[in-house]
């Protein structure tokens, strides 16, 4: 398939159903709580809520080739976190998988059960106006061929991330593995480190230097001597 063809959203219209009913919080999966795993009632839980918020969380599992994914859930005001979807960007054959994702075979955004294996993972908290540019990426991805080089799961990632403004990282994900990939694209959210600080040389104003620009505009200590 040409990825510059429009996608027919009527020949997908049941993983768009299903992808905004994930996405709206229609069903769910509970991880990490306790209290949770205690309640015989998870459902009287989540709705007993009184305020929640939304999150994504970018997760890879290491392996050769490893997979990449996004989460999608809300935490509770009691501190549960509640995943409603797991997102990833498949073959949708496995059959003569490597010589035929070479050239290009029909890909698939969905999960499987393997997912629950996280090895690198990286939260973001997100408005309900962000969950709809994901959900533009999940439906752009369904008409995607899947090479193994290019239109992968880190590359659908990618996009995602992209899409809700994170920064990306300067290396290519389509020859990436995934778990290197997420690690360097948490790195690549880290602030830049502070500028050196200047400090003017002994002597500058008697040798008729004007520093009054260098002290107004630049931090005190900066070394500016060649």
């Amino acid at each position: 398939m040409n990825n510059n063809t429009p996608v027919d959203l009527r020949s997908h219209k049941p993983y768009i159903i299903r992808i905004a009913m994930l996405l709206i919080g229609i069903q769910g999966i509970v991880f990490s709580s306790a209290y949770a795993y205690q309640s015989n009632n998870l459902w009287e839980i989540y709705n007993s809520s009184t305020s929640r918020s939304s999150y994504i969380i970018f997760t890879a599992r290491e392996g050769f080739p490893g997979h990449a994914f996004v989460i999608l859930g809300e935490e509770l005001d009691n501190g549960l976190m509640w995943d409603h979807a797991v997102f990833g960007f498949y073959p949708k054959d496995g059959k003569k998988l490597f010589i035929r994702a070479l050239i290009g075979t029909p890909g698939k955004v969905d999960y499987k059960w393997s997912d629950l294996e996280r090895d690198v993972f990286h939260r973001v908290n997100i408005s309900e106006e962000t969950k709809g540019k994901i959900l533009y990426v999940l439906i752009k991805w369904l008409g995607v061929d899947y090479t193994l080089f290019d239109k992968n799961c880190n590359k659908f990632i990618s996009e995602v991330a992209d899409a809700i403004g994170l920064t990306l990282p300067a290396v290519n994900p389509g020859n990436t593995l995934p778990v290197n990939y997420l690690k360097k694209l948490i790195k690549a959210q880290e602030p830049a480190p502070p500028s050196p600080p200047v400090i003017l040389p002994d002597g500058a104003s008697k040798a008729g230097w004007d520093v009054s620009p260098l002290r107004s505009e630049l931090p005190l200590n900066t070394d500016v001597r060649r």
